[in-house]
């Protein structure tokens, strides 16, 4: 009787086991894994079968978590995919298309502080901070679609540089700025996410 060949992670790609959870009874069995960059849906099948097939123990149902460089476990994966018992990958976050495509040329008379992603699922998206004459912009793209533009003012901390909405948003976003180029977007109640320097 024929098998199926053993599935293979594609090139260039790393996956490192974070968490597995093999609870008695072996109906179900979930893993977080961290990539090392973003890939796309059809890599994420192959790693997908490729996890499935090195248990030693077959479950009828296999729910992966991904997450990239940087991002907080429980706190939100990039993609997923689930054997429950047909395979279904979703990615989450900025596919790497998105992520190429969120570079545009810079327009005249910008002078760009710098850019960043968000992988936060469903709300991530590019960031750049910019000055157009005189004045200082936030300029956020969003993974499901739309973006807005916001006008910010700096101020200096300790910490870092801080970015303020001029608005004043009453729960108190911003965004700081730290010495290693990432930035932290925090509202009054703490540290939501930090966006990777991309630029």
């Amino acid at each position: 009787m024929p098998t199926n060949p053993p599935a293979a992670i594609p090139a260039g790609i790393t996956v490192d086991l974070i968490k597995a959870d093999r609870p008695a009874g072996g109906q179900k069995l979930s893993l977080d894994v961290r990539l090392n960059k973003k890939v796309s849906e059809s890599d994420l099948e192959a790693i997908a079968h490729y996890l499935q097939q090195r248990e030693h123990v077959q479950y009828p149902k296999v729910f992966i978590c991904y997450y990239l460089p940087g991002m907080e476990v429980d706190s939100g994966a990039w993609a997923t995919s689930h054997f429950a018992p047909d395979l279904m990958v979703r990615i989450l976050g900025p596919t790497k298309q998105q992520s190429a495509q969120s570079s545009p040329k810079e327009p005249d008379g910008r002078t760009t502080v710098g850019s960043w992603m968000d992988n936060s699922p469903m709300v991530g998206g590019p960031i750049t901070i910019f000055v157009l004459n005189s004045t200082m912009y936030l300029e956020q793209s969003f993974a499901m679609g739309g973006s807005r533009r916001i006008t910010i003012r700096e101020t200096s901390t300790s910490r870092g540089r801080r970015f303020d909405d001029v608005a004043e948003a009453t729960n108190g976003d911003h965004w700081l700025l730290r010495p290693d180029g990432n930035l932290e977007i925090r509202d009054q109640e703490g540290l939501i996410a930090t966006a990777r320097m991309t630029r």
